[in-house]
């Protein structure tokens, strides 16, 4: 969620009618304001190898290593606020039973290359190309 996020688009917030200051500069009041996701996960100023998948980053011993830095504060996948993401504690708890059960019973093996995600048409969400997977039963111990 961090490398591909859901949402290709920032989404929209409105400065409050007297306006505010963000980040340093003024901005007049109903002024609509966004950051894009996609920009705000690949910053070198929020993540170390920020092109990079590596999912350590997350695990609490990350925090001593080369991911301390880290701006964890800056993923928000499912937005923030009072307008978040209404599903977003069903979807994490779907997204766990599912890859549990799916890691535990099967083999993956990826068959195309990242390179070809690099070219996908965006618009409000990302038009997916397709992606290759190589399933088998796993064997049992």
């Amino acid at each position: 969620m961090r490398l591909w996020p859901a949402i290709a688009i920032s989404l929209p917030r409105v400065t409050p009618p007297e306006g505010c200051e963000i980040d340093g500069s003024w901005v007049p009041g109903g002024t609509k304001v966004g950051v894009s996701q996609w920009s705000a996960y690949r910053s070198e100023r929020n993540f170390a190898r920020a092109d990079q998948f590596l999912p350590e980053r997350w695990l609490p011993e990350g925090e001593e290593g080369s991911f301390i830095n880290d701006t964890r504060a800056a993923f928000h996948p499912f937005s923030t606020g009072p307008r978040n993401c209404l599903g977003m504690n069903f979807a994490r708890a779907e997204t766990r039973i599912v890859f549990a059960r799916l890691l535990l019973d099967f083999d993956l093996e990826l068959l195309t290359g990242r390179d070809e995600w690099e070219a996908q048409k965006v618009y409000i969400i990302w038009d997916r190309c397709p992606l290759y997977v190589r399933v088998r039963q796993a064997k049992r111990r």
